[in-house]
């Protein structure tokens, strides 16, 4: 209700809301009257949630207003995506070694969360033409 209910108030009628909240990544499909009609959820890893993005942007003393700035000529790596431990595994090793800088991981992380957004639409049926 409260998504609906905001939805409403800012007049806005997307077909998908994403939440990448603290615990879980959340696809909630709407239909043309803004009312939610099903969900996608993620499995219990955090890997891909607004929280451990945060996390691990922390442990490198950088915020999520960081990004734009630090990412500015940074490349992807690749990062295990199934599993939050493993990720922050892979993050540290990277950066320790200096395989990888800061804008890297950031870079790399934030593509780990795309990438995971763009299968839960897939899965809503959302097509890339209906995302904003």
């Amino acid at each position: 209700m409260a998504i609906e209910s905001g939805l409403d108030a800012l007049r806005l009628k997307p077909r998908a809301v994403v939440s990448m909240g603290g615990e879980d990544l959340v696809v909630y499909v709407l239909n043309d009257r803004g009312r939610i009609v099903n969900t996608y959820s993620g499995n219990k890893c955090a890997s891909g949630t607004g929280e451990f993005l945060r996390q691990q942007l922390g442990r490198m003393n950088l915020k999520l207003e960081d990004i734009d700035e630090v990412c500015a000529g940074a490349g992807v790596h690749r990062l295990s995506a199934r599993c939050s431990v493993f990720m922050k595994s892979d993050c540290t090793h990277r950066l320790n070694k200096g395989e990888a800088r800061k804008g890297d991981i950031a870079l790399s992380l934030s593509k780990v969360m795309a990438d995971k957004v763009a299968e839960f639409l897939t899965k809503a049926k959302i097509s890339a033409a209906g995302w904003c």
